[in-house]
């Protein structure tokens, strides 16, 4: 059932690809996807996919690295604020988001 599910949303992302005129698709590879081994999802997107020319399917190792619970207030502050103007005379304030 769960392979149907992965089938189906394959066949939509394709649909979406299509319409949108996609050039480039970043997927990240895993061991399994709700138990479904790694293959059997490349062989459904090679399947599935292969007709689109114009899309690049890129597949990532899906790595994911987390920083020490010390640096993520760090990177958090880092990514969540921003200061805005571009003159000398604009305004410095941060923005939180």
């Amino acid at each position: 059932m769960t392979l149907n599910h992965i089938m189906t949303a394959i066949k939509e992302l394709r649909n979406i690809i299509i319409n949108l005129k996609l050039e480039t698709l970043s997927i990240a590879k895993t061991d399994y996807i709700n138990n479904v081994p790694w293959i059997n999802i490349k062989s459904l997107l090679q399947l599935l996919l292969t007709e689109i020319i114009d899309c690049k399917l890129i597949i990532r190792n899906g790595l994911v690295k987390y920083p020490p619970n010390d640096l993520r207030p760090v990177i958090i502050g880092e990514m969540h604020c921003l200061t805005y103007g571009r003159s000398s005379t604009a305004s410095r304030k941060p923005i939180m988001k």
